[in-house]
Formats: structure tokens, sequence, C-alpha cells
């Protein structure tokens, strides 16, 4: 699905729960299907209204409604900062410490297996964090020799 279709189908949500879909609110939803980096709210109160009209107050509240409509969820990433995921599947996720960003990995690619029987029946959720250089720092740090 592309950006746009995704877009669309977001805002069509907004429309099904009794929602209008402002200004603010598509500004915000664009930014989010098409950065796919987890940003915190000042992240995205920088990217999408810099110099625009919008109060920090409308970033937040269109964020929580969003959250609420379950549209969007809340990720704390490494450093406890509140991070904002688009992706509301039940996935994991990877950061790099290089350049701070966080990656979705998906359910399958991940087996979770818990040792203590004891333990694993009372798990019903488990959330992996994975760390490491991303693709592109790696690439950055140790440069591949051409053939």
């Amino acid at each position: 699905m592309t950006p746009t279709e995704q877009l669309a189908q977001y805002e069509e949500k907004l429309r099904a729960a009794g929602q209008f879909v402002t200004v603010q609110r598509r500004a915000l939803l664009h930014y989010l299907v098409r950065t796919r980096t987890h940003p915190s709210t000042a992240e995205i109160t920088r990217a999408v209204f810099d110099g625009k009209k919008a109060s920090v107050a409308t970033v937040y509240n269109t964020l929580r409604l969003l959250q609420n409509l379950r549209l969007l969820q809340v990720v704390q990433g490494p450093d406890g900062e509140t991070r904002w995921d688009i992706r509301t599947d039940k996935h994991h996720h990877r950061h790099c410490p290089a350049c701070d960003r966080i990656f979705d990995v998906d359910a399958s690619d991940i087996e979770v297996c818990i040792a203590q029987s004891a333990l694993a029946c009372q798990v019903t959720e488990a959330h992996v964090w994975l760390s490491g250089p991303c693709n592109r720092c790696t690439q950055l740090s140790f440069p591949r020799d051409s053939p």
C-alpha cells in the first residue's frame, strides 16, 4: 500500500470515529506514514509544525486522540523517551545506538523462549527490544571494499 493510500485509510478511520480531518491532523498523519523511525513528540513538532500554525498542545492532543482511536501506539524508547509508532500490529523494535533511530521488526522474525515453565505459563505477551547498528551506520563505520 502506498503512503497516499495509507493516509486516505487513516483519514477514513478518523471520519468513521466522528472526528474531523483537520489540516494539522492530516499533516501529522502524513509525516508519520512517511517517517517510520518512531519519532518523539518534539521531533514531530519540529518536523511537521516548525514555523507553521500549530501549538504544542495541538500536537499532544492529536497524538493522544490517534492513540485512543488505536491508530497510533506509544513506544518507550531505550532512553525512556516516549516515541510514536504508526504501526499498531504486534511487532518488536530494534534501536541503533549510533543514529538513535528505531526500526520495526516483524514478530515472526523473533522467537522468545522462556526457560522457566512456571513463568512461561504466566506470560501473555512479550515485547523484544534489539540493539545494534543499523545497515546505514554499519556501512558508514565499516565501508566495504569494492569488488
